[in-house]
């Protein structure tokens, strides 16, 4: 195991680290926060752990890791993991190739992030990246130049987020390359906090997994470049996975997005509004929804619902109608919610 402490400074060039780990530390290469280490067209290989381990929260001080043109493969673990409390300004890694780990690279932690620029992923026993939402949404993934993900056995094996709360600062997720990103596990937007979606997003859920907000979500797509919510299924179907919900303290603000094939378990409706969250929605359609589309609910104990939809579409669903109880459905005279029925288009019903 090569490992460097704090204070240590590391240049390696053209070097090949392979058939190490096994150690306390489990990694062929350990760089401990207060580090500062560059390798340039290095492989780390064949690691019967992960290859490379880069521990932010032990010791103190700036910590700066750049692997530049180098390949991470056949190790038994990640290829790159990264733990502890570590920004993407810290750790970057670009023009490099993953190919044959357990994962490409993981952040395991909340508070770590990193940045992955011009990287080609290929095929891994498991995904090619993958953290908890604040991991993820903090990272700068495919910036400034697009990860390749291609050689990836399909699409769902790219970027896995694995649940949590968005509960840190400008927490955004941003296309990478031809990558979706797959959420396994419950994700909430903590209140107090904003997540932002960015124009061209996919986001795939997983049977039973659901978005709620308790904070403020953007989804911000754009007539070119549209945001969708869906399935992570490949045969997806009306219910694969359960929607979203905005409590009362919640509020959404969607353009331009597409939410499919959600809904009949765990929520009234593929999208939920509970106890006076606010809804704004300007050209989104929602479709193949098991039961019904969209919930608007309102208390009198607690509040009145708030929504505001424009232009938007509600079409193959499994009941004919959506729901709205106690609810104040702001729309102007060009603000129009249509739904498609057997018998043709409607106009959403007002209070």
């Amino acid at each position: 195991m090569l490992k460097f402490v704090a204070g240590a400074t590391g240049y390696l060039d053209h070097c090949i680290l392979e058939y190490g780990g096994g150690v306390s530390e489990g990694a062929e290469v350990l760089v401990d926060r207060g580090a500062d280490v560059v390798l340039h067209e290095c492989a780390v290989t064949r690691s019967n752990g992960d290859g490379l381990r880069i521990r932010g929260s032990v010791n103190t001080g700036a910590l700066r890791f750049l692997a530049e043109g180098g390949v991470f493969g056949q190790n038994a673990g990640r290829g790159m993991r990264v733990d502890g409390s570590v920004s993407a300004t810290e750790v970057q890694v670009t023009g490099s190739t993953f190919e044959g780990n357990a994962i490409g690279v993981e952040m395991t932690e909340v508070s770590s992030a990193v940045q992955l620029s011009g990287n080609v992923f290929k095929p891994h026993s498991g995904v090619a990246v993958k953290g908890g939402i604040n991991a993820v949404a903090h990272s700068l993934l495919g910036q400034p130049v697009a990860d390749d993900f291609s050689g990836m056995t399909t699409t769902y094996t790219g970027i896995e987020i694995a649940g949590g709360i968005a509960n840190s600062p400008g927490g955004q997720l941003s296309p990478d390359g031809s990558a979706p990103y797959r959420v396994s596990s419950d994700v909430s937007v903590g209140e107090g906090f904003a997540l932002t979606v960015s124009p061209g997003t996919t986001l795939l859920f997983d049977s039973g997994r659901w978005l709620w907000v308790d904070g403020v979500l953007n989804v911000a797509g754009q007539p070119s470049s549209s945001v969708l919510m869906t399935a992570s299924s490949a045969s997806r179907q009306p219910g694969s996975w359960p929607g979203m919900c905005i409590s009362y303290t919640g509020q959404v603000n969607m353009s331009y997005c597409t939410v499919e094939n959600g809904g009949g378990s765990r929520l009234q409706a593929m999208v939920e509004q509970r106890l006076g969250g606010a809804l704004m929605m300007d050209h989104c359609t929602l479709r193949r929804a098991a039961g019904a589309a969209l919930y608007l609910r309102g208390d009198s104990g607690v509040g009145t619902a708030r929504a505001n939809l424009a232009s938007c579409i509600v079409t193959e669903t499994l009941w004919e109608d959506a729901r709205e109880y106690y609810t104040r459905l702001v729309m102007g005279s060009h603000r129009t919610l249509w739904m498609a029925t057997a018998a043709g288009f409607k106009v959403f019903r007002m209070p």
